[in-house]
Order: C-alpha cells, then sequence, then structure tokens
C-alpha cells in the first residue's frame, strides 16, 4: 500500500521490487531539496519507518529462520 506524502520511497522500493538496479555515479543526477513543507515532513516518524521496515521485512527477514535486534535504540523496537 503506498503512503501519502512517500511517494520516492515508495517509488525506490518498487524499483528493487521490479529487479531495478542501483548504481553510483560521481556525477549530481538530481537535486533533492526537502524543507518543511513537504509532504515526507508531515509524515510521521512511524510512517517513515514502516515504509523502510516492511520492504526489508520482505526482502530479507523473510528469507530468514530467525534474527536478532541487538541494541536497536528507538526506532529498532518498533522496528521489532
Amino acid at each position: 500500500p503506498e503512503l501519502k506524502g512517500l511517494n520516492d520511497l515508495e517509488f525506490f522500493h518498487r524499483h528493487l521490487d521490479a529487479g531495478g538496479d542501483l548504481v553510483k555515479d560521481p556525477e549530481i543526477l538530481l537535486m533533492y531539496r526537502y524543507s518543511s513543507t513537504s509532504l515526507s515532513w508531515k509524515s510521521s516518524r512511524r510512517e517513515l519507518l514502516l515504509a523502510r521496515v516492511r520492504p526489508f521485512q520482505r526482502r530479507v527477514i523473510s528469507r530468514w529462520e530467525r534474527f536478532s535486534i541487538w541494541g536497536a535504540g528507538r526506532d529498532g523496537h518498533n522496528f521489532f
């Protein structure tokens, strides 16, 4: 499900899900501007966390038989 205001993050994960590649290019191809008027700014920390955790669960954790979270901190506790 798409999260409101997090279209760029959703696009990134859909690209990876479709088998897309990531490459490092020394040239600046895009300048990303983040400001208090952007929709991402208005997304809660919890929404951002879920937008990152769900793809990680799908791509990584689902393939592991078991795992542990060690010294996770604030977001790690919510992750688990």
